[in-house]
């Protein structure tokens, strides 16, 4: 009897869920079909009305654009009086091409709608009449409809879940109920009676799959509880030994997790350092590992130019033994066992170096004689080859390496191997790095310079001129500079006299230069440009001429000059002020016409132009 209210619940539950889910359905459904009902009904209402309304401006359509054309505003208002008359007419608006509006009745409707006429007269239109019609019956028509549909299809509704509330009850809840009673009674394993159903068999359905599902997991939980009784007893042998097992894990995984994290210190103490820190980095973590270990001696090599160079070490306090020496790798590689065992990075480890040897082991003897009497070493490896290695070691007596021992010197070879190699290629990049910017420099330095002169070439000239036009700080004056018959002088003092006035002039340029933006050019062949910053062209004009004078000063001989008997140059030149719209091209372009102004005029003297293309002598 305690079970009836659970029973009760349970029932009105699952029955309750099934009618709602039915009702919520179904009222959906029904809100659709009503929606679309209503809609059409609406809409019908709606036609009609606006039929009706078409039919009343047809009748009066003829007369009524008779009176507005022949202006009979007597005729017209009675015509539209007589619209809004119609019960289903409240208002008329109509409006002539002349702007005159006729109005006839007044809107009282909450809701209306409107329809719009043209009118003509013998083709021409002369107007439009709009006529408004009341919508609230309509509304009131279409409510009455909504209550009616709602108020039906909800009656439907309801019965329709009451009828499969009760069917449920009928066929379904009871039975399930009557399952879950059977089921609740006794413990499964303890049930002996089958589970069915007190019904007629018409024929096998679902709820006789529950009934016959029940009995066979009352079977299955019977043999599972016997199955279950004998596992028992063998699970409480195996016990103890779990418990040994479980104790060997912990002490283990301790062991590894204190390695773990002595690695993960590690591994921050690298990542934390300066590279160019590296070296007393490694000797930081060696001397903190080889405590770990407690060795004697904990060492770190790595393979360069034939032998295993040691990188660092570290020595016990109490322990008075000579420092480590490089060892050449063919000591290694001549012993092929020992070799392989490297290249596949095994953990070599003797107890007793001594002993070993004596048993023709040639590893064991190679390293005794290195001095320590127990080592363990690993290889660390870099894309398959043997990169270095790392050698623990005790000199004062033989020693049993636990697997701490190894483990821990397997993993702080892990942490190293990467972080040595990372170094050795982050030098090496340095080193590239330096060569190449070395490189660049001697390349830049060479790609702007003049071979004979050692002035700018025309590229550098380009480039200085570029900064200075967008820099726009003062006007800047741009020379041309050509030497007077250069030719003959090539050809009656030789090549290498000319090349030594090229040079001369070149290093004469150099020296006028007054201020640190003033660049002296070789621009081609025996000509010359020089880029000064002026304050006007009065100044470039005097800055020009003491050049071209000072140039005839330096007296060098040109005995096969009709201009004089000293080498002279004719100067074009131009004032640029950096408010003009021009371009590198066009100034040299106006310094190349201004030179060939100076020579057409007699060589020996200077033209000047300014960059808006007006000349100045």
């Amino acid at each position: 009897m305690a079970e009836l209210p659970t029973m009760r619940r349970f029932r009105s539950s699952i029955t309750t869920r099934l009618a709602l889910m039915l009702l919520a359905l179904s009222t959906l459904f029904t809100l659709f079909l009503v929606t679309q009902q209503t809609r059409a009904f609406y809409q019908a209402q709606f036609t009609a009305l606006e039929e009706a309304v078409n039919s009343v401006f047809l009748v009066s359509q003829p007369g009524v654009e008779r009176a507005l054309w022949d202006l009979d505003t007597v005729a017209l208002e009675a015509l539209l009086a007589g619209i809004v008359a119609v019960p289903y007419v409240e208002h008329v608006d109509l409006t002539g091409n002349d702007g005159i509006t006729h109005v006839a009745g007044s809107i009282v409707s909450n809701a209306y709608g409107i329809a719009e006429y043209s009118l003509s007269w013998e083709g021409r239109n002369i107007g439009s009449i709009a006529l408004t019609f009341p919508l609230d019956q309509i509304a009131a028509d279409t409510r009455r409809h909504l209550v009616t549909l709602i108020t039906s299809n909800a009656a439907q509704i309801i019965s329709l879940a009451i009828i499969m509330l009760i069917l449920v009850q009928l066929l379904i809840s009871r039975h399930l109920i009557e399952l879950a009673r059977q089921t609740n009674s006794s413990a499964l394993h303890r049930r002996r009676e089958p589970f069915a159903l007190n019904r007629h068999q018409y024929r096998h359905d679902e709820l006789d799959a529950v009934a016959d599902a029940l009995e066979t997991l009352r079977k299955q939980v019977r043999q599972d509880m016997s199955r279950r009784r004998k596992a028992e007893k063998k699970l409480q042998s195996y016990q103890r030994h779990l418990e040994a097992l479980v104790q060997e894990s912990d002490r283990s995984l301790s062991e590894l997790t204190q390695i773990d994290d002595f690695m993960a210190d590690i591994s921050m103490a690298f990542l934390q350092g300066h590279p160019d820190e590296h070296s007393m980095t490694l000797q930081s973590v060696l001397a903190e590992a080889g405590q770990a270990l407690d060795v004697d001696r904990l060492v770190v090599y790595r393979n360069e130019q034939q032998c295993f160079r040691v990188v660092a070490y570290w020595t016990a306090a109490n322990v008075d033994i000579p420092p480590p020496k490089d060892r050449p790798i063919g000591q290694f590689h001549g012993n092929n066992d020992l070799h392989q065992r490297m290249v596949h990075r095994e953990l070599i480890s003797y107890d007793d170096l001594s002993q070993a040897a004596q048993n023709n082991d040639h590893a064991a003897a190679l390293l005794r004689d290195m001095g320590p009497k127990s080592v363990a070493m690993i290889s660390m490896l870099q894309q398959g080859d043997v990169y270095g290695l790392v050698t623990a070691s005790y000199w004062r007596g033989s020693h049993h390496w636990t697997p701490h021992q190894h483990l821990l010197l397997t993993r702080f070879a892990d942490v190293i191997n990467p972080v040595m190699v990372q170094n050795e290629y982050v030098e090496e990049l340095r080193s590239m790095q330096h060569r190449l910017m070395d490189a660049n420099s001697t390349l830049s330095v060479l790609a702007s310079t003049d071979d004979l002169t050692g002035l700018a070439n025309r590229r550098a000239l380009y480039d200085h001129l570029a900064m200075i036009l967008q820099r726009a700080a003062q006007p800047v004056g741009i020379l041309l500079l050509d030497i007077d018959h250069f030719k003959p002088y090539n050809d009656h003092y030789g090549h290498l006299a000319g090349d030594e006035v090229l040079r001369r002039m070149g290093a004469h340029l150099t020296s006028r230069m007054r201020q640190q933006d003033d660049l002296a050019n070789r621009f081609g062949g025996e000509e010359f440009a020089c880029v000064v910053q002026v304050k006007n062209r009065e100044e470039l004009k005097i800055l020009a001429e003491r050049l071209n004078k000072s140039v005839q000063d330096m007296g060098i001989a040109h005995g096969y000059s009709p201009t004089a008997d000293v080498i002279t140059v004719s100067i074009g030149a131009v004032y640029h002020e950096h408010n003009t719209n021009m371009v590198i091209n066009d100034l040299l372009n106006l310094a190349d016409q201004a030179l060939y102004q100076a020579k057409n005029a007699g060589r020996n003297q200077v033209c000047l132009v300014i960059s808006d293309a007006s000349a100045e002598d």
